[in-house]
């Protein structure tokens, strides 16, 4: 997650302006969940339609050292 302000090719591809928080959620459907969340907070929040798009989307607002991967530690006990 970070604070950001669109840059001149964000703006052309997404058509915002001004400050935004940039998130990547990942997990067991993160398009759905995320899709059902857009849906009750009405033009507050832009949200990718396919993992293909979301990962178009995630190029345009971070760079590679931005996104953190990690392993929960109850992965090794549970299937998730």
């Amino acid at each position: 997650m970070k604070l950001s302000v669109a840059n001149e090719d964000q703006i052309n591809k997404l058509y915002h302006l001004g400050p935004c928080i940039a998130m990547v959620w990942e997990g067991p459907s993160a398009v759905v969940i995320t899709r059902k969340m857009k849906d009750m907070m009405k033009n507050v929040v832009h949200v990718a339609d396919t993992i293909e798009e979301s990962l178009k989307e995630i190029k345009l607002w971070f760079i590679e050292e931005e996104i953190v991967n990690y392993k929960l530690s109850i992965e090794d006990w549970v299937r998730i």
